[in-house]
């Protein structure tokens, strides 16, 4: 079989390595969305399927700005995400109960991209709960709350993970704040 230059395949890994990527979710909610399209012919649907298995991901930004303040810097905000730099873990819309709710939404009102958009988010959080091996309870904000969102709590393989440095980024873009120090935030002395 022949292998085009540049194209890696998705490799997802379950237990000690595993992360769900945004790049996962993407080829997932895309192909999910294909599925529903060949099976329904409904645009709704289908652009509801993809957006919600995508969109529910932009609630990781609540995250990096409590911890690292407004000033945006996407390598960061990724290897954040994916390393468990965080203290806390947010995620606002990582939520069964939430899920639960659309679900509900969309039962009473039966509107197809309300049923997709619906169905992208399960399947997102599904994803999410069988390969980032958390603790049973992390994508349940009422068990968030109890634990204080404490992040080595809910996410005990992710806390441990570190970063290694495999592209030239120096060391000072690539490290967080060492231990005791603060990050550079006007929130870091609110959510320590």
């Amino acid at each position: 079989m022949r292998r085009f230059r540049g194209a890696a395949p998705l490799k997802v890994r379950f237990g000690q390595d595993s992360r769900m990527r945004a790049r996962y979710h993407a080829a997932f909610s895309v192909g999910s969305g294909l599925a529903a399209w060949m099976l329904s012919r409904s645009c709704g649907l289908t652009l509801g399927i993809v957006i919600g298995g995508i969109v529910i991901d932009l609630d990781h930004l609540v995250d990096y700005v409590a911890h690292y303040g407004w000033r945006l810097d996407v390598r960061r905000f990724f290897r954040a995400s994916y390393f468990g730099e965080y203290k806390r873990a947010f995620l606002p819309l990582h939520a069964w109960e939430l899920w639960l709710l659309a679900a509900c939404a969309a039962l009473i009102l039966p509107q197809e991209w309300l049923t997709g958009f619906t169905l992208g988010w399960g399947l997102h959080l599904l994803l999410d709960q069988v390969v980032n091996c958390p603790h049973p309870g992390a994508y349940s904000l009422l068990y968030r709350w109890r634990c204080n969102f404490r992040y080595e709590l809910l996410f005990p393989l992710q806390a441990r993970m570190h970063y290694s440095v495999s592209d030239s980024v120096s060391d000072a873009e690539s490290e967080s704040p060492p231990a005791g120090e603060k990050p550079a935030s006007s929130n870091a002395t609110r959510i320590r």
